[in-house]
């Protein structure tokens, strides 16, 4: 398991940035070759990483902000102060598309750390149902 997850963590934390790949894909295909408890520590994992990658979207999408002019922000979201952080929760605990939160940080720059931690709470539960709704699929089966 030690092995796969020194595989799983670039995996993990490459589809949870601004890149077009899906990280629920990569999650299950881990899920399914492990063990119910090995599964969830996949899922802890993946939460982490997902954290990690909101530091580097951060800090990317803070670059990008440098270069968008004021014509085009004002087009982007406007979360501000803690509804931007209920906000990004909702998004990374629900299947909806991150990709508005990540709009919403070019205009408004977070707290990387928080922004990590908010992004890490909220997509725990989402993958440890993951696991769940998958394990009991596979028993079905």
């Amino acid at each position: 398991m030690w092995m796969d997850l020194l595989f799983f963590a670039p995996m993990a934390i490459l589809s949870n940035t601004s890149l077009p790949i899906a990280f629920d894909p990569v999650l299950i295909a881990y899920v399914a070759t492990h063990s119910t408890r090995a599964a969830c520590a996949f899922a802890v994992a993946g939460s982490i990483c997902a954290g990690l990658a909101g530091i580097a979207d951060a800090k990317f999408l803070g670059l990008v902000r440098g270069r968008v002019s004021d014509r085009w922000l004002k087009w982007l979201p406007s979360w501000q102060g803690r509804g931007f952080y209920l906000f990004t929760f909702l998004f990374a605990l629900m299947p909806l598309p991150f990709t508005v939160v990540r709009l919403a940080v070019v205009r408004y720059r977070p707290h990387a750390l928080l922004y990590s931690l908010v992004i890490f709470l909220g997509r725990l539960p989402r993958y440890l149902l993951v696991v769940f709704l998958f394990s009991v699929t596979r028993s079905q089966l």
